[in-house]
């Protein structure tokens, strides 16, 4: 009778994930809440952001050469910077589980080849053991040849001298 196994690392990793979302909603939420953070971290971050997107458009478009642009309203960059902040909590969880699941597939595969090392030493042994076994085996049998064969030469020898 066959016991499957419950596949609770995996499970944990899909709640995980699933918890991700929420988190990052409150997350952007309290950022936004919160005046220290607006004014130290997400309104300098939106005003940056939308500049490298502007700048990189440009590129895009083939317009190079510094641009200036006008800055985003202040609810507009605190905006943008909290969200790029949740999506990148979202992503940082994301790629912890795809670490997590690589490392212990890789800890699972490692597990694997060692035994199969194991094995392999083992059925060297045996073999070892058994090659020596034959090469005994081999001996005793030539040893055994010779004694016949001398056997029979004085069986011979017996015969003529009894004619």
């Amino acid at each position: 009778c066959a016991i499957m196994v419950f596949p609770i690392g995996k499970l944990i990793y899909l709640a995980l994930k699933q918890m991700s979302r929420p988190i990052s909603n409150r997350l952007k939420t309290s950022a936004k809440e919160s005046g220290l953070m607006k004014d130290t971290l997400l309104l300098p971050l939106g005003q940056r952001l939308h500049k490298l997107d502007i700048f990189a458009r440009m590129r895009v478009m083939g317009v190079g050469g510094p641009v200036e642009t006008r800055p985003l309203k202040d609810e507009a960059a605190i905006a943008l910077a909290a969200e790029i902040i949740g999506e990148a909590f979202v992503f940082s969880v994301g790629a912890g589980i795809i670490a997590l699941e690589y490392w212990r597939q890789q800890r699972k595969e490692t597990a694997k080849e060692e035994t199969q090392d194991s094995q392999l030493k083992a059925l060297q042994n045996r073999v070892e053991l058994l090659s020596g076994k034959l090469r005994n085996t081999d001996q005793q049998i030539n040893e055994l040849k010779n004694r016949l064969k001398n056997a029979e030469k004085e069986l011979i020898n017996k015969n003529k001298q009894v004619q």
